[in-house]
């Protein structure tokens, strides 16, 4: 998510890594960069999750001057202006390969385009803001504002009998991750969409029965499912 990271919601199929918590000039990595306009970006600033998880907590870089901010983080990726360093290795930080990675992650699921750092999981989940997508916080307000309907993770064929006379629009909190799930009449698809930190809105369309085993897959302490009211 001590300083709690930006993004503190993640899958619990692969957590983002915690955040640096102090950044190291090291002269030979930004040699390799090319360029020695080059200082660490704030270290409060959760640039990428997926990168932390693929390289093991890479110090992050920006071009002299360039003061990113979240608001201005994506932007200045699109200029070029943000490098990770592994090792004695100095990359740019493109949208593509942080799209590439989380793409692996959701086989199977629709990209929306874009990675999207204006909001975590728990914000797009449940459509709101609560303590800027604090997790506990979110899940405080999923079971004082939301309808539940399990608080814990039921046998198999009951979500699925479940699912099948569900109607409406939902959230399932599983660990520190959140899904929402859309279902326009009984018996009918159900829509499962979820973000995962600064990635893009994944989304597919199934049936009840394949929603239920979906949702079932996640093997958390943690596992909760709300109707919005």
């Amino acid at each position: 998510m001590t300083v709690q990271p930006r993004f503190r919601g993640s899958a619990p199929l692969n957590p983002p890594a915690a955040p640096n918590v102090a950044r190291r000039v090291f002269p030979r990595v930004i040699q390799r960069c090319k360029t020695t306009d080059l200082e660490p970006v704030n270290a409060e600033i959760s640039v990428s999750a997926v990168l932390d998880n693929k390289h093991g907590n890479p110090d992050y870089y920006q071009t002299k001057g360039t003061n990113v901010t979240l608001k201005t983080l994506s932007k200045a990726i699109d200029e070029g202006k943000i490098y990770y360093a592994s090792g004695e290795d100095c990359t740019r930080v493109t949208k593509e390969a942080i799209n590439e990675l989380w793409d692996q992650k959701y086989s199977g699921f629709t990209s929306s385009g874009a990675p999207d750092w204006g909001s975590n999981c728990a914000e797009y989940a449940i459509g709101t803001s609560v303590e800027d997508g604090d997790i506990g916080a979110s899940k405080t307000h999923l079971s004082t504002h939301w309808t539940k309907v399990f608080e814990s993770k039921p046998e198999l064929s009951e979500l699925e009998r479940t699912f099948a006379e569900m109607q409406g629009t939902y959230v399932c909190s599983v660990g520190s991750h959140f899904l929402r799930v859309e279902i326009a009449s009984k018996g009918g698809t159900v829509k499962a969409s979820q973000k995962d930190a600064e990635s893009a809105v994944y989304s597919k369309t199934v049936t009840g029965n394949e929603a239920a085993r979906l949702l079932a897959s996640y093997d958390t302490f943690w596992w909760a499912l709300y109707k919005k009211p």
